[in-house]
């Protein structure tokens, strides 16, 4: 199975006695075969259908080191996912195998916020079915985790739903071995995208108004201005790391220039 990363199958089919009819094996091996078939295939649909956004959630994550402005997560519930699987896959079981904690810092010494992580091995079982009537287990596997951080005053954050939110985020790393949302870490990609495409359909208007204008030929800093932006369309790079103050910046400029008022980066 192609992709990404791929199901981890252990066969629940009994070990076949010793025999010279090698028919019996080719009979069984071909059975495997079709099961194996439909489990990708239905790994393949959860692929293929992508997720809703309105099932996409946003949360604010850490300072971008290249632009220094606030990132963006995306997630999913985790009933989505199992609406998901139930939809596909119905009769799944879901178990915690083991958990445990790593404390910081090991020393005793508190350096960090950081008091300790709670970590969850859980196992999602599902079975495949064929349409004449093979069934297989499919066995998947994951780990899951949640940092608990101390308080200003040296207590404990969130103790008490830390292992909930270690279990639920195991429970969605093996979802995600079946293709389910996993569309969605393409969000900040797709993200980044837009707001290249944005920002260069903005600076063509501009360039375009400036050129019309004759306002380029009148003035040395229409110049500069056409010249900044023509550099930074011909660099998706350097487009997209433009911060937002200098994209706007470099517009209302132009807009000044050609005596309008108000200018805005395009929403993203």
């Amino acid at each position: 199975m192609n992709g990404e990363s791929e199901l981890i199958v252990h066969s629940g089919a009994p070990s076949l006695p010793s025999t010279t009819d090698s028919g019996l094996h080719d009979l069984v091996a071909m059975a495997d075969a079709k099961l194996l078939h439909r489990a990708a295939e239905i790994r393949e649909q959860f692929r293929r259908e992508g997720t809703p956004e309105k099932d996409i959630y946003e949360r604010t994550g850490p300072i971008d080191r290249e632009t220094g402005e606030e990132t963006t997560l995306y997630y999913v519930r985790r009933e989505y996912m199992a609406n998901r699987l139930t939809e596909k896959l119905p009769g799944w079981s879901w178990m915690i195998v083991d958990s445990t904690t790593v404390q910081f810092p090991s020393n005793g010494i508190v350096t960090t916020k950081a008091a300790y992580d709670v970590v969850v091995h859980g196992r999602l079982i599902c079975f495949v079915t064929t349409e004449e009537g093979g069934r297989m287990p499919v066995i998947l596997d994951a780990m899951g985790g949640h940092r608990v951080e101390r308080t200003d005053s040296g207590g404990i954050l969130e103790a008490g739903d830390a292992f909930k939110a270690a279990a639920d985020d195991a429970f969605k790393k093996a979802c995600e071995q079946w293709g389910i949302a996993r569309d969605i870490y393409r969000m900040k990609e797709v993200k980044r995208e837009r707001r290249i495409e944005h920002r260069r359909r903005a600076f063509q208007a501009a360039m375009k108004e400036l050129s019309n204008s004759k306002a380029i030929d009148d003035t040395q800093r229409a110049q500069e201005l056409f010249e900044r932006m023509a550099d930074l369309i011909s660099d998706d790079n350097e487009l997209y790391l433009a911060t937002t103050q200098e994209v706007k910046s470099l517009l209302l400029q132009v807009k000044s220039l050609l005596g309008q008022e108000t200018a805005e980066e395009p929403d993203e």
